[in-house]
């Protein structure tokens, strides 16, 4: 089975290209590309959007360039942590790594 981070690390690789992974909750669709103010809520069925300022917005075009920058930006810093935005006093807003043992409760691989 092949992934997507998967095979863009591989042709990444092959045009000796950068690979930049964005964290899954960030707000690529209501972030303003062109002022960076944030939309405060927009539901999924809303396609298009004029921010406050007065661009006009595609939700998908807009999600696309700010991915875009987001990913330049990590690699421009070098580092995840780096690259991280001060958020939540400062602190990182994902949850710490945690090891899970091998008779922890969850799902099997294939039960489904």
């Amino acid at each position: 089975m092949v992934t997507v981070r998967g095979h863009a690390g591989v042709k990444g690789e092959a045009v000796r290209a950068d690979l930049a992974r964005i964290d899954r909750w960030f707000p690529s669709s209501k972030l303003c590309s062109t002022c960076e103010s944030l939309a405060t809520s927009m539901p999924l069925d809303v396609r298009s959007w004029i921010c406050a300022c007065g661009a006009a917005h595609d939700r998908d075009v807009n999600a696309a360039i700010n991915v875009l920058a987001e990913g330049r930006r990590i690699v421009a810093a070098g580092t995840r942590r780096e690259a991280e935005t001060s958020n939540a006093c400062g602190d990182l807003v994902g949850p710490p790594l945690a090891v899970a043992w091998v008779d922890e409760a969850g799902s099997l691989r294939g039960a489904a």
